[in-house]
């Protein structure tokens, strides 16, 4: 079934689009962004050292 939008949801949605990419955007050049592999080596990391406690 397909779904239909309409002019408001679909502008919503797009606002919603932009903030979101905003906040990305500050938080590249604020510097809060590490490569996607050390922060989930990290993750495990941490998971592994809780497991073994």
């Amino acid at each position: 079934m397909d779904t239909v939008q309409t002019s408001d949801e679909r502008t919503c949605a797009e606002l919603e689009l932009l903030r979101m990419l905003e906040e990305a955007d500050e938080n590249v050049r604020a510097g809060c962004i590490a490569p996607m592999e050390n922060t989930f080596s990290a993750l495990r990391d941490s998971l592994l050292q809780r497991k073994q406690q």
